[in-house]
């Protein structure tokens, strides 16, 4: 027997179970499509899948390649994606289990317009920035993450590269919502892609339908549902830095610790609005800079950490990484603590 568990049967055959085969069948799948790109295939399944599954001794396959003896056990696994991927007809779907995605820029877009008769026909053509923080390089962005997540892969981002709530849009002179409503999106796109599962909007339609056609919209939702996962992060603060909250300037290590506690805390950004805390990871940030103000006060910031700053010749008010900044000639916003 395989497997040993009712909960492995049941993560086997939501997650890695391809149409109606039995646990063996699918571990004969990976070792088969793992041994044909061999010169000797026949030879290489049968080395392959006593990698995979625990026998007792030596073993022979038949014409199917069914072993001659029931495996004990298993000895090794591929990836999940692997497992689940690899030797079926899914052949859009990745082998990868994690892809980390970094910002498009510079890009070239052509595509075609064209009216339902096609009496009305032309060409579009936009070429992107440089800058990663430009809303059509930010889409672009997006929809790499949704086909990713689309072929099962994984996906990570670092969200450094869009500015902070409340710079100026030269283009349109209003202040930017911030990274955390951009990330809202990546979210929704992965809630989409990834949902698998007949839960949260298709569940709220029980109230309005009947019970035979929630039955067949959860088999149509269903169906042979598979899933990946996204993860994103920013960059982190230093273990000196205090964050403004609805109790006060805390300390990030002391309200880290509050929020593992249990505690519900707000932060409260430069224009006095509140934003839930939670999740807090700790890790080795990068190195860090000090900042001197001229009262003093010190902030610690890595090297790609973006300020708002003003060009003191020009007026002008712009984002710049603090590794770019030309202390001479431009000034760089901060909001005091104290």
């Amino acid at each position: 027997m395989i497997l040993k568990t009712d909960l492995a049967y049941k993560n086997w055959g939501k997650k890695y179970r391809f149409g109606e085969e039995k646990p063996i069948e699918t571990f004969m799948r990976s070792a088969n499509a793992t041994a044909a790109v061999e010169k000797d295939p026949q030879k290489w399944y049968k080395e392959f899948l006593q990698v995979l599954l625990r026998f007792d001794g030596d073993i022979t396959v038949d014409e199917n390649g069914y072993p001659n003896k029931e495996p004990l056990g298993l000895k090794a696994t591929f990836g999940g994606r692997i497992t689940a991927n690899v030797g079926t007809s899914f052949k859009n779907a990745t082998l990868m289990n994690c892809f980390v995605n970094g910002p498009v820029s510079g890009a070239t877009i052509h595509y075609n317009r064209k009216s339902k008769d096609g009496s009305i026909s032309y060409d579009v053509n936009i070429e992107t920035p440089d800058n990663p923080d430009n809303l059509s390089n930010i889409f672009l962005t997006i929809l790499e993450q949704a086909k990713t997540l689309a072929s099962e892969g994984g996906y990570g981002i670092n969200f450094g590269f869009i500015r902070p709530r409340g710079a100026l849009i030269k283009g349109t002179g209003i202040k930017h919502p911030g990274v955390m409503s951009y990330m809202k999106l990546w979210d929704t796109v992965s809630e989409c892609m990834v949902k698998g599962d007949i839960d949260g909007y298709v569940d709220n339609l029980k109230n309005y339908l009947t019970k035979e056609q929630m039955k067949e919209l959860q088999v149509i939702v269903k169906g042979d549902t598979r899933k990946g996962a996204m993860m994103g992060c920013l960059p982190c603060f230093s273990k000196n830095t205090e964050i403004l909250t609805n109790e006060g300037w805390v300390n990030i290590v002391d309200l880290i610790d509050r929020i593992v506690k249990g505690e519900s805390l707000q932060a409260i950004d430069e224009n006095c609005q509140s934003n839930d805390i939670s999740n807090p990871i700790i890790r080795e940030p990068d190195q860090l800079y000090e900042i001197e103000a001229e009262d003093g006060s010190i902030l610690e910031v890595t090297a790609d950490h973006k300020f708002e700053v003003r060009n003191i010749n020009t007026g002008k008010v712009y984002l710049k990484a603090l590794k770019d900044i030309d202390v001479d000639n431009e000034e760089v916003k901060i909001v005091e603590s104290k």
